[in-house]
């Protein structure tokens, strides 16, 4: 599954290192050799889940995964966070996952429906 990186040499190659330096489960909470009777000796043995909560942080960077240690990336962030508009005179209640959008960290910019009212560049006019 995984190709040789050595430069050209005779023989065959080694066999396959890649994956087994990994030496927890998952969530990297329960040592291998806890959860399995023999150690894995090749990057196609499986590594184990162990029982315990992910505890991952999500992509939104404040809330944790709840799912049970897992392979993959984290499910997207069921929590809400309270964010202001760009105005700054409303706060709006958004779920995490639309707050940041496919794992960004910054969250994309809340907009109300206030009329802004602001003076245009010019300095005269009112946005409206």
């Amino acid at each position: 599954n995984h190709k040789c990186m050595s430069s050209c040499h005779p023989g065959d190659c080694a066999p396959c290192s890649t994956g087994l330096q990994i030496t927890t489960c998952y969530c990297g909470a329960v040592d291998q050799s806890k959860l399995l009777e023999t150690p894995r000796t090749s990057c196609l043995d499986p590594i184990p889940v162990c029982t315990n909560v992910c505890g991952k942080t999500l992509a939104c960077g404040t809330h944790t995964c709840k799912d049970v240690c897992h392979p993959g990336a984290c499910k997207p962030c069921t929590e809400t966070a309270r964010e202001m508009c760009r105005c700054g005179l409303t706060e709006q209640t958004l779920p995490c996952s639309e707050l940041y959008p496919n794992g960004t960290s910054s969250p994309t910019e809340v907009l109300c429906q206030t009329p802004c009212n602001a003076k245009r560049l010019c300095g005269k006019h009112r946005c409206r």
